[in-house]
């Protein structure tokens, strides 16, 4: 509906004002949302599934299934739903590092060292690096 160079555009309670500015249309104020007509907006099948997903936390589909079939969805079907971005990057984890294969039988066979610096202080030798060195087989500094 347009009336004075401002146009109302409505989709069930959703209502948004755009007023004319130099040909285009920008949104006035902000969006403005009442109660809803549940019987009065159609959604989709697939909106319905992936509404759910999003409700509960992004659950497996099988889960959402599982739930489905025990009538615990409002009594909606819920067989697949589209693939969601967030459901992936939820479920991704750290690959872990492999252990060690180094065989120590006693004392410096095996040593670790690390070197830190430069400090912004330096000691009291006028030092700015730290050398570290750890026997392997008595964890010895």
């Amino acid at each position: 509906m347009s009336e004075g160079g401002t146009i109302k555009v409505t989709e069930g309670s959703l209502v948004l004002k755009s007023k004319l500015e130099d040909g285009l249309y920008t949104l006035a104020g902000s969006t403005i949302v009442g109660s809803a007509n549940a019987s009065a907006v159609q959604v989709s099948n697939d909106d319905k599934e992936r509404l759910w997903n999003m409700r509960l936390s992004h659950m497996s589909a099988c889960e959402l299934e599982m739930l489905s079939n025990r009538n615990l969805l409002k009594d909606e079907k819920i067989n697949t739903f589209e693939f969601c971005e967030h459901c992936i990057l939820g479920k991704q984890k750290k690959v872990s590092f492999n252990t060690g294969k180094h065989k120590i039988g006693g004392l410096l066979d095996y040593i670790h060292s690390d070197l830190w610096g430069p400090s912004k202080l330096p000691s009291k030798g006028v030092k700015r690096h730290l050398l570290t060195f750890i026997d392997d087989f008595s964890r010895k500094v």
